[in-house]
């Protein structure tokens, strides 16, 4: 969607919402749909400090704290999901300018109709509570707003013989309205979606005036996909229409943006490896106890490795270089690991490796000389080569344990390790 700067910046300077503002919020941003800051107002100079140009065209996540990443990702979907959608208000770290944190109150709504964006507003709540009179400013401002946007109407008799296809289907789609005339809407879905395609359109059909919703593929003539947010409404009783109405709307966009955010949420930004949330996630799936525990080649390792020599490379080359040895670090892990084990860092110079399906202790051991290996060549870094050990401490079992005990276990091993003299293997083989 293209953005009107003049009638953006209106809004977000227009003095008298300035002034209403000044109640309730310090700084007011409006983001696109790829949480890029398209405009903010001149406060942020005030309360965090980066000069008002430095922040355009930056991402929203660069100045927020790994740590909220998730959360924030996820009021930012919320939002994303419908036209005036209001986040949760929430507290989020943000960097000032001098390396320091500030707590900004913030809260969220999607005017991308309206104004081309998502509307933030932010209050500096840095050492003291939010009151009420917030929350309540809040609902206040953040109003819902009515929208209809269809890029694709469809319209088909009780049989689904097609009565009408707009002419949108052309540039969409890469079909001429009269080739579809006796083809089902179903089979411009993607294969994988159709089923539940055609559940939906037959509960509707069952039941005048009623609809569903659904999030669908829509193939194109060129065998590509689109996402379409798919309504399907049965007014075959309704005199005016005479059919049943399927509204398509183009969220592409929207979807590969949710993916990204997704993705985001869930892995370390500076390896891409998965970050310490998406572990204690997998951790939490492992306390269900596993179909065939206990069966030959059914075993479990979760390997806790933490480098050693790190802090040196930090102190003598400084935190750039160190951020280059964690990304090589990544590298050497996933290329030493199996295919289907899962690598996480889980901060610092800490990495954990959960293997499945492990035939006995010994294919444990494998993975972790593997990886001793990998990290026993030099990295080379600005010219000068950079030699970095790893501890690892591994904890194997052939029966259930919960992921936190197998963590527990893996990093008791991994501090022996480190005891014996850095750069060892530990295994633990519990029972």
């Amino acid at each position: 969607m293209m953005i009107d700067p003049t009638r953006t910046m209106g809004v977000l300077e227009d003095g008298q919402l300035r002034a209403h503002m000044a109640q309730f919020f310090d700084v007011l941003a409006l983001v696109d749909e790829t949480a890029t800051v398209t405009h903010i107002t001149r406060d942020v100079e005030t309360h965090l400090g980066h000069p008002h140009s430095s922040v355009i065209g930056q991402s929203a996540f660069a100045f927020i704290d790994e740590a909220d990443h998730h959360r924030t990702a996820t009021e930012f979907l919320r939002e994303l999901e419908g036209p005036g959608n209001r986040s949760e208000t929430f507290t989020v770290r943000f960097r000032h300018l001098d390396g320091s944190w500030r707590d900004m109150e913030v809260c969220g709504t999607n005017r991308l109709d309206e104004l081309g964006g998502l509307l933030i507003g932010m209050r500096d709540v840095t050492g003291r509570r939010l009151g009420d009179r917030v929350l309540a400013a809040g609902e206040h401002l953040y109003t819902r707003l009515p929208t209809v946007a269809t890029d694709l109407t469809i319209i088909t008799d009780a049989a689904g013989k097609r009565i009408y296809v707009s002419p949108s289907v052309g540039p969409l789609l890469g079909y001429a309205a009269d080739e579809l005339i006796d083809l089902p809407w179903c089979a411009l879905v993607h294969a994988d979606d159709r089923a539940s395609a055609s559940e939906a359109s037959q509960r509707v059909l069952a039941v005048p005036g009623t609809s569903e919703t659904l999030d669908l593929r829509l193939q194109r003539r060129d065998a590509t996909t689109l996402w379409f947010e798919v309504s399907v409404v049965n007014l075959l009783d309704d005199p005016s229409v005479r059919g049943v109405v399927v509204h398509a709307r183009n969220i592409d966009d929207r979807h590969r943006m949710e993916a990204e955010l997704r993705y985001r949420a869930m892995h370390d930004p500076l390896t891409r490896l998965l970050n310490r949330f998406a572990f204690h996630e997998l951790l939490d799936a492992l306390d269900s106890p596993r179909e065939g525990a206990g069966a030959p080649g059914s075993g479990m390792a979760l390997l806790f490795c933490d480098l050693d020599g790190f802090k040196q490379v930090n102190d003598m080359l400084g935190h750039l270089a160190g951020d280059e040895v964690l990304v090589r670090t990544a590298e050497r892990l996933s290329n030493a690991v199996r295919p289907a084990d899962r690598v996480a860092r889980l901060g610092g110079d800490e990495f954990c490796v959960v293997c499945l399906d492990l035939s006995d202790e010994r294919g444990a051991r494998d993975v972790a000389e593997r990886i001793h290996k990998a990290m026993a060549a030099p990295i080379r870094i600005a010219g000068a080569e950079v030699h970095v050990g790893v501890s690892i401490g591994v904890a194997w079992t052939e029966t259930f344990r919960s992921g936190k005990s197998l963590l527990a276990q893996a990093d008791a091993a991994m501090y022996a390790a480190k005891s014996s003299g850095c750069d060892a293997i530990q295994l633990i083989v519990l029972p």
